[in-house]
């Protein structure tokens, strides 16, 4: 069988790429912890620090490459923003990685 017609990431160099994408974007403790608190709900970054006890300066970093990466989205209101899932397959992924991560 040619790669046209394999099945997933074996046969799909593209998908592949986003999903390294992924995993990379969400390969530092803090932000798999956001990505974490983000399956419970959105939230400000406010209420994200306070959850994960971090400076609102570090989170606001870590905030960017997620929502670059399409993994969040953000919604602006009266100054405030809160951040959300925009991939929901995150919710998967968090749920492997906590189960992988348990000795």
């Amino acid at each position: 069988m040619g790669a046209a017609g394999k099945k997933g990431i074996v046969g799909d160099a593209d998908r592949a790429a986003r999903v390294a994408e992924v995993l990379k974007a969400v390969a530092h403790p803090l932000r798999i912890r956001v990505v974490a608190a983000l399956c419970d709900k959105a939230s400000s970054v406010t209420q994200l620090c306070e959850r994960l006890d971090v400076r609102q300066a570090l989170l606001s970093q870590h905030l960017s490459v997620l929502r670059l990466t399409g993994l969040v989205s953000v919604e602006r209101s009266n100054g405030c923003a809160t951040y959300s899932i925009k991939e929901e397959g995150l919710r998967d992924l968090v749920a492997c990685v906590t189960r992988c991560g348990k000795r």
